[in-house]
This record gives C-alpha cells, sequence and structure tokens, in this order.
C-alpha cells in the first residue's frame, strides 16, 4: 500500500467549491435582476398604456335601431302575401353615394359588381357630382352581420374584417325598451344569475359575494371562476347601480380569469360599436348598453349609487402589478321576459 509523503501539498477541493458556488450564485443573481428588471418594464409599459382603456359611448344608450331595408324587405314580404305590389320608394337625387359599389342590402357575402352602365345611371342622377368611375370593381357587398367598418370608408377594399353591430338587431331581438318598464326599487327584483357580453365572448354565472369579517376589518370575499355580484346594491332592473367583479387573470390564487377580455370593451367604444351586457334573472333577462369604460387606481375606486338603472362592471389593470381598475358603466336598455326564453 503506497503511503502518502507527509511533505506533498493536499488537493485543493474547498476553495474550488467555494469558487463554483460564487459563480452560481452570481448567475442566479444576475437571473433575478432581469426577471425583476422585466417585470417593472411590463409594468411602466402597462401603465402607459391605462389611457387607452379611457372610453365613452358617443350617444344616448338605446336599442339599436331596425335596418330600414330589412324593414322594407318585411313590408314588401306582408305585402306580397295579400297580392299588393308595393311601389318603389323614391331614391335621392342629390348627390352620388359615397361607394355605390357597396349595397348593404344585398345578402351577406354576396358580390356585386356593378356595370358601367349602372354607374352612369347614378351619374347622370346626379349633374353636380364629380364623374367617378368603378367599372370592374368587385367586393364584398357586406361584412358578417351588418356592413362594412364605418371606420374604413375611406379605403373600402382595404377594409378589416372588424365586425360592425351599429345597427345590428340580433342580440336585442325580442327586448322590451326600458322606457315601457314600471321603476323598481332597490331591493324589490330577483338577483342575478348569469352575465353575458357577447361582443367579447364573456359567459359567466353570477355569485352574490360574502362580507368576510377580517378582526379589524371586513371586505368581500374574491369571486372564484365566477362574476361575483356586490350585495346591498342594485339586482337586475332595478333603480340604483349594480356592481359585479370578476377577475382579469389569477395567476396565484388560480380564481379564473372571467373578465379577460374587458379590456377590449374600450376598443369597441371608440371605434363606435355599442356593447350590450345580458343579465339573466329569473324574471327574465335585462339588456345595459356600455356607455363608458375609465380607469382608476385601486386606493381610489369606491362604490357609489345611481338614479338610474345602471351596472358597473370592475376588473384588475397594469399587469403585472394590478394596481389599477377598469371601470366599466352599463345603462338599462331593455328587457325580455323570462316567458320569452323558452
Amino acid at each position: 500500500m503506497e503511503e502518502r509523503n507527509p511533505g506533498s501539498p493536499r488537493p485543493r477541493r474547498l476553495p474550488t467549491l467555494v469558487t463554483a458556488l460564487g459563480v452560481a450564485m452570481l448567475a442566479v443573481g444576475a437571473l433575478l435582476l432581469a426577471a425583476v428588471g422585466a417585470y417593472y418594464a411590463l409594468g411602466l409599459y402597462s401603465t402607459s398604456q391605462l389611457d387607452n382603456l379611457n372610453a365613452s359611448f358617443g350617444g344616448p344608450p338605446s336599442l339599436p335601431p331596425i335596418i330600414a331595408s330589412v324593414a322594407r324587405a318585411s313590408e314588401s314580404e306582408s305585402e306580397s302575401s295579400l297580392g299588393i305590389t308595393a311601389p318603389d320608394p323614391p331614391r335621392p337625387q342629390t348627390q352620388l353615394p359615397l361607394y355605390p359599389y357597396l349595397d348593404t342590402t344585398a345578402p351577406v357575402g354576396s358580390f356585386v359588381a356593378p356595370s358601367r352602365s349602372d354607374i352612369q345611371t347614378e351619374i347622370s342622377a346626379a349633374p353636380d357630382a364629380a364623374p367617378v368611375g368603378f367599372a370592374g370593381v368587385r367586393s364584398y357587398a357586406s361584412f358578417p352581420t351588418t356592413q362594412i367598418h364605418p371606420k374604413y370608408w375611406h379605403q373600402p377594399m382595404w377594409a378589416g374584417a372588424d365586425v360592425y353591430t351599429a345597427l345590428d338587431s340580433s342580440a336585442t331581438k325580442g327586448f322590451i325598451p326600458a322606457s315601457e318598464l314600471e321603476s323598481m326599487s332597490k331591493g324589490s327584483n330577483a338577483p342575478a344569475l348569469r352575465l353575458a357580453i357577447p361582443a367579447i365572448g364573456v359567459y359567466s354565472d353570477v355569485s352574490e359575494l360574502a362580507l368576510l369579517d377580517l378582526g379589524d376589518r371586513r371586505r368581500y370575499e374574491t369571486p372564484n371562476q365566477v362574476v361575483g355580484h356586490i350585495p346591498g346594491t342594485a339586482n337586475p332592473g332595478e333603480l340604483g347601480n349594480g356592481w359585479f367583479f370578476g377577475h382579469l387573470e389569477s395567476p396565484v390564487a388560480g380564481e379564473g380569469n372571467v373578465f379577460k377580455r374587458l379590456p377590449d370593451i374600450a376598443r369597441l367604444l371608440t371605434n363606435g360599436d355599442p356593447v350590450y351586457v345580458n343579465v339573466d334573472s329569473d324574471s327574465g333577462v335585462y339588456l345595459y348598453q356600455v356607455v363608458e369604460s375609465r380607469v382608476v387606481h385601486h386606493s381610489e375606486l369606491r362604490l357609489y349609487d345611481s338614479t338610474d338603472s345602471t351596472i358597473t362592471l370592475v376588473t384588475c389593470a397594469n399587469r403585472p402589478m394590478y394596481d389599477y381598475r377598469q371601470v366599466v358603466t352599463a345603462n338599462l336598455v331593455g328587457f325580455r321576459p323570462e316567458a320569452e326564453l323558452n
């Protein structure tokens, strides 16, 4: 057996381990610094975009008007069934239509290819209009639901596929205008069961939030996978303001993200698109139209009431800090009785 020479140097294992550990800690520290930097950079960018969540609807809330062409088609169908031939409605002769090849009364998805003679007739009917030729132009008559979105009217050939819902009555069919309803005092109607915002794909059950006693203070529980209604605020259809809370996202607690698309409402309002909220109860469906989206710091959020029938939807904003709240207000515009649902 070979013996170690007492005078030979020992292996330097400890310094090597210390060096390796130090390098590893530096690497971990660099990664943590990069993560913190990314976190704050994302927070600063998100904060700079908060103004995009401030928007309002440009007109008074109401049920959408009936599309004139649809009404004329219904009247013609009724008259034809009685053997009555209705005369063609008079056409305005003052000026040439802005885009004569966009026929918004044609079936959805159909093509329109006006002939030169048709265009010449339009021009002849409007002597003051400058001659414009659209021969050979082929375009979709309308996009899904109604027609080309007004924001693309200046460039119709390059229009996007944004759905223009301002004249779409399908989402509000069968509703009675709110002006024909009797006012209901707070606490006189059934609570909300479900909430839907079809324009942004939100469909959720509604739960009454419990008031938690934490000893030195009280707070409402957070909604878990549902939209939460604050007890004591207005129920659907009642005079007053009904408050509904939902998560934008809940990465830590895992309580869902029912309002993940609520920020899209501001974009729709900016485009001039009406946004409707359906709130179901045992008595029927109450239809609200969004009139405003705004952002406030969480420390400034206060529950307030209203003299009208309104609802307010609240979710977090400014990810990943979530220190702001998006507040969406909607006014009652219609009601569909429970009997109409079956």
